[in-house]
């Protein structure tokens, strides 16, 4: 077959004359789809084998495992070395193995429960065992060793079929990352763009994800070889031993030298160490059983010895230091008692004589750092072996050597800082970890690290802390000990006294330590704020402008980043908010303004973060706000507001913040304001909505957040009825197929106000039932109302809105509705309704077991869609009974009014069929009847067959679009390795813009209302179609064929009485006499007899047909007329319900749709504006 024929699908229509033509269909971009579904000639296709079993009509129902496309037309079997999109033409195989049968086999504790979490097991047509997960969207090979691995589902869809060799509507698809065969055949093609990629570009990027799980194993590679070490260790008696011969050993040795020379006794007891444990890592490196642990092993076995012989040796440490009893010298004493030691009181040159140097900006930055050190040394005392405490003391000072502003910090400063961190840790007994450091060392080639290096400059800056508190020259530390100790706790206790604590003081008296700072990084200002002292603030704003300037109120900030008025407003002190913001406003400029305001702290918050509940500030400083910056939790200033529900002003703060953001010079722009969750402001706002309605900015009323709920669900769900009222007011409110992408729950189940309930079902009326009569919706299916492993029990709720505008609400069983729909049938007969279609879904439903429904549910998604389906399918046969008066409005008020309206309806059906009476027909009735039903016929063959073409190109707008889409994808992967940057720039850009979808997508939920609109439409034309052709091929068939029996009978009457010819032939019986005078005799008689039996013969023959054809015709006029009565209700069906169900709704969806892509765009273009043209 050729490329051209294989790529080549054709559609079967009917022309005018009835005939059957083909014509070409567009091709898929799937090549394993395309196989499928676009096949031209399934009969003499190279895979006729699978379309036969597949089409059997004993054959179960069949889903498809389809790899992405991209993998399809980028890589080759290595095996037949052919292209994966060419074996989908072919190779039986390869299809047979996508190919699996939904025969009923599952693993689930409850199938009817809503859960993704449903194990199904599977064969496909090659025999392949499949175990898939789609709550984890996994899918496992079960029974090949060569495929034992887990393949990625990607996406699971429901294909609308369009073509005419597959009997069902929907298909289910499972995309998967690559095709299911041995992964070893899958290699790149020739002609592939991006030869680095290779294999692993096609598995989604996984490579990239295990490199990051590799680099996070390496960094634990040491704690992992130590535990199997230890494994190994405990596991084998002799290595049990020989460790605990060695440790008993060293301590043996420590004990014959405590009476020895000090320096000697150290210097032998650390070469004893370092012989002992080279002699161990020697004789461990012989041993097979530790050669797992690989290059790693020196350091493992040299760790773990360190750690148990580390008190040991620590207690021998401090016996030779003479400290072994904690014993400090004096100034040692007085340094560790320091409480309130701070950078101010260092020997460094930050805090400069010069006031023009003088940035306190430093200080701040400085204090992070410390504060950092601090954390990180405070585990120094508490470790146990060489390299954690060389780790740990270099990383210390690199953190405090780390430059301000370009400024490097000297040996003396980073002397004094680290003098601090060992205050501020207590960290005592320095000399016995220098001593431990220089003299249990370890290293590679034997050398002494300690000597040299970062290492060697390490340890000689503790060493030279140690000397300086050792100096009893220093005096230092007394007086700050007898002087600035003093003052400062003085100073803390009456600022952290409570407020109803009067104490007077002089603030002159503390002049020489209003620099202090906590290791917070809290000046006393800030803690004047932190305390609401608010008398001392004022009194150190006014009186202490020398030592407290206004660059330092501006500067000064924590170590968690905030500045002072970001305290004020944390720690609500208003007053000293309002003091702070008015000597800012007074003595800043603009650009100092906005650029204190918008100072982030640590949490990437600002000043407008904490403005939630002050709308005085927000009208005074809001100008002055950037609203669109984020914090660490992806939140504006603006988004924390609206999110602020228990503000008691909350409309007029939402009111104010909006109008000020909308006004900023920074530029407002809506879609900025979205959090990580995607939810906009109009997700998260708790009343006064039509504030951001009205607003002239750009908003998607329709935007999902990342759990698939738009705004109106929201209110829907926390019964914001305010929200609700004003957004179904709304015009670019489009609220069909609404649905959680999580849960796949509609808006209805998330309605629990019976208020709210009235108003969406009244909109939902108006905007998607054609005659806007009623609606069906809420569809249960009780899993506890199961018997013999079938659904006994299914309600749902129907909505009608009557000629007063009133909604009316009732809760039907679906077999009080499904009697209903029976009743209508029995009156109306040949109604063009198609009911039957209707009852034969419903008995499907009732009929099911829990098994089939388990099937036809595979995931959550499905069931939402087969529910909406049928409840689309109900909305329109009630509205269409409903406008032609076959069902009253009124039926549907009470349970009471549906069950009487049931009783009345029989008993007008019983009434009816008594009074009957019969029709006699005429050749010329009859070809009138028929005239008129053939060019009804004709006209209805025309409809069908626009509606047939029209609803295949309504599958297929929607399919190439979403294949336009997955196109753009593909470019996209390949060129993602270029090394031009502007090239992938522009691609993504170029990608994003064309990533648009003309119309909802029907694969993303069959129930498109479109598409559902036009399918009913279709039913309704054959059900009228079948009808008149049941009348025409079969009821007035019969008619004349009996007509020409009776014509026969006549003629043979005529022969067998010549004497009448010539006059009126009567066929009555009564009216006939034999003559007696002619043929007379024996003979004459017997051949008179007989001819008088064939000639009554004939007679009761003919009346049996005249009966016949009396009652043939009564049928046929009474279906004639019945059959005129639903043309003439067909003809003023059929325009309104094409206009509003189809072609309104059509361009409804193309409004929604690309109103939401010029908004999109509109939005890009507005972020480039604000980015490049800020004021």
């Amino acid at each position: 077959m050729s490329q051209d024929s294989l790529n080549t699908s054709t559609l079967t229509n009917i022309n005018e004359s009835g005939t059957q033509t083909r014509s070409h269909l567009p091709v898929l971009l799937n090549p394993l789809l395309n196989s499928i579904f676009n096949c031209p000639d399934p009969s003499s296709s190279p895979l006729k084998k699978i379309f036969k079993k597949i089409t059997q009509q004993d054959s179960q129902k069949f889903a498809l495992i389809v790899p992405q496309s991209y993998t399809l037309y980028n890589f080759k079997d290595a095996h037949s070395d052919t292209k994966f999109s060419d074996l989908c033409h072919y190779d039986v195989p390869f299809l047979s193995s996508h190919i699996i049968q939904l025969d009923q086999k599952y693993k689930t504790m409850n199938p009817l429960i809503h859960t993704n979490e449903v194990k199904y097991e599977f064969e496909t047509l090659s025999n392949i065992s499949l175990s898939i997960n789609f709550g984890k969207k996994s899918l496992y090979v079960v029974n090949d060793s060569h495929m034992d691995k887990r393949f990625k589902i990607l996406k699971v869809i429901t294909f609308t079929n369009f073509n005419d060799y597959f009997p069902d509507r929907y298909y289910t698809v499972i995309f998967i990352d690559q095709p299911l065969i041995d992964p070893k055949r899958i290699i790149p093609d020739d002609s592939y763009l991006i030869k680095s990629q290779s294999i692993e570009t096609m598995k989604g990027n996984k490579s990239d994800n295990n490199n990051k799980k590799i680099n996070t194993l390496s960094q634990d590679i040491s704690q992992h070889n130590r535990a199997t070490f230890e494994k190994i260790v405990h596991s084998n008696q002799r290595w049990v031993q020989y460790f605990k011969t060695a440790f008993e050993q060293f301590l043996s040795d420590i004990s014959a030298t405590e009476n020895e020379n000090s320096t000697n006794n150290l210097g032998a007891l650390s070469d004893k160490f370092q012989i002992m444990v080279n002699h161990s890592i020697s004789m461990t490196k012989n041993e097979i059983l530790f050669k797992l642990i690989g290059s790693d092993l020196p350091r493992v076995v040299r760790d773990y010895m360190e750690e148990k012989l580390y008190s040991a040796i620590w207690n021998e440490l401090q016996v030779l230091d003479g400290t072994e009893k904690s014993e400090l010298s004096e100034l040692s004493e007085v340094f560790y008692s320091l409480d309130y030691l701070s950078i101010d009181q260092l020997d460094t040159d930050l805090y400069t004589s010069d006031f023009q140097k003088f940035k306190l900006s430093l200080i701040v930055k400085l204090e992070k750092n410390i504060n950092q050190a601090i954390e990180m040394f405070a585990h120094f005392k508490k470790t146990n072996t060489f390299f954690e405490k060389t780790k740990i003391l270099t990383r210390t000072l690199q953190t405090l050597s780390t430059p301000l502003e370009d400024i490097p910090i000297d040996a003396d400063t980073l002397l004094s800082l680290l003098v601090l961190v060992i205050n501020k840790t207590q960290t005592k007994h320095l000399r016995c970890h220098i001593q431990y450091l220089q003299n249990f060392y370890y290293s590679d080639d034997g050398s002494n690290p300690t000597k040299f290096g970062i290492l060697g400059y390490s340890i000689s800056t503790l060493e030279a802390v140690a000397f300086y508190l050792e100096d009893m020259n220093n005096e230092k530390f007394l007086h700050l000990k007898e002087i600035h100790e003093k003052k400062i706790k003085e100073l803390l206790e009456v600022i952290k006294m409570e407020k109803s604590s009067k104490m007077t003081f002089n603030l002159d008296d503390y002049r020489d330590v209003l620099k202090y700072r906590t290791e917070k990084g809290e000046s006393i200002i800030s803690l004047c704020i932190c305390n609401s002292k608010n008398t001392i603030l004022e009194q150190l704003l006014d009186s202490f402008q020398t030592e407290i300037t206004l660059d330092d109120l501006l500067e000064d900030e924590n170590i968690e980043g905030d500045t002072l008025l970001l305290q004020a407003l944390k720690y609500g002190n208003y007053e000293a908010t309002a003091l702070l913001l008015n000597l800012l406003l007074d003595n800043c400029t603009t650009y100092e303004i906005k650029l204190y305001l918008n100072k982030r702290n640590n949490a990437q918050r600002t000043v407008g973060h904490h403005l939630s509940d002050q709308s005085s500030l927000v009208e005074k400083i809001g100008k002055y706000i950037n609203w669109s910056l984020k914090d660490a939790t992806g939140k504006t200033p603006l988004f924390t507001i609206f999110r602020s529900y228990d503000q008691v002003n909350y409309s007029e703060m939402i009111a104010g913040a909006l109008r000020v953001a909308e006004q900023s010079q920074y530029g407002y722009i809506y879609n900025d304001h979205t959090d990580p969750n995607g939810n906009t402001l109009l997700h998260i706002i708790k009343t006064d909505v039509k504030l951001l309605l009205d607003s002239k900015i750009l908003i998607n009323i329709n935007q999902k957040n990342r759990k698939g709920l738009t705004p109106l669900m929201i209110y829907l769900k926390y019964d914001r009825l305010d929200n609700v009222k004003n957004i179904l007011n709304d015009k670019r409110l489009n609220c069909l197929n609404q649905y959680d992408t999580k849960k796949y729950l509609t808006c209805y189940e998330y309605m629990r106000n019976p208020e709210i309930l009235e108003m969406f079902t009244k909109y939902h009326i108006k905007n998607t039932s054609v005659f806007h009569h009623c609606i069906c919706h809420s569809l249960r299916i009780y899993s506890n109302q199961t018997i013999g492993g079938s659904i006994q029990s299914c309600s749902l709720q129907i909505s009608v809105l009557n000629k007063e505008g009133n909604i009316s609400n009732i809760a039907l069983n679906v077999k009080v509705l499904k009697n209903i729909f029976k009743l209508i049938l029995k009156k109306k007969p040949l109604t063009f309704v198609p009911i039957e279609n209707l009852l034969n879904e419903i008995n499907v439903l009732l009929n099911m077991s829990t098994n089939t429904w388990l099937i036809d549910n595979i995931t959550t998604f499905h069931r939402l869609q087969n529910r909406e389906y049928l409840l689309s399918n109900m909305t329109n046969c009630l509205d269409t009974l409903i406008e032609l008066e076959y069902i009253p409005e009124e039926i549907f008020q009470s349970d009471a009014s549906t069950l009487l309206w049931i009783k009345q309806c029989k008993d007008e059906l019983n009434i009816n069929h008594k009074s009957e009476k019969t029709i006699g027909l005429e050749p010329e009735g009859i070809n009138a009847i028929k005239h008129f039903l053939k060019f009804n016929l004709q006209e209805l063959t025309k409809l069908k067959k626009a509606i047939f073409t029209l609803e295949k190109l309504l599958i297929f707008r929607n399919l190439k679009s979403d294949d336009c889409n997955t196109s753009l994808d593909i470019i996209k992967h390949i060129v993602h390795d270029l090394g031009t940057h502007t090239i992938r720039k522009q691609l993504r850009t170029i990608s994003d813009v064309n990533k648009i979808e003309v119309v909802s997508d029907i694969n993303d939920i069959s129930v498109n209302p479109t598409l559902t609109n036009l399918e009913f439409y279709k039913n309704c034309i054959n059900v009228l179609y079948k009808s008149i052709e049941h009348l025409l091929d079969h009821q007035i068939l019969k008619w004349w064929k009996h007509y020409g029996e009776l014509l026969e009978i006549n003629k043979m009457l005529m022969k067998s009485t010549p004497q009448s010819a010539g006059t009126e032939l009567n066929l009555s019986e009564s009216n006939r006499t034999v003559s007696g005078g002619i043929n007379s005799g024996v003979f004459g008689n017997f051949l008179e007899g007989q001819r008088i039996k064939n000639e009554q013969k004939l007679l009761r023959t003919s009346h049996d047909i005249s009966l016949l054809m009396k009652k043939l015709g009564t049928e046929i006029t009474h279906s004639h007329e019945l059959l005129a009565e639903e043309l003439s209700n067909f003809m003023n069906f059929k325009e309104p319900f094409l206009q509003t169900g189809f072609v309104e709704r059509n361009i409804k969806d193309n409004i929604y749709n690309l109103s939401e892509n010029l908004l999109w765009i509109t939005t890009k273009y507005q972020a480039y504006e604000n980015k490049f043209h800020k004021i």
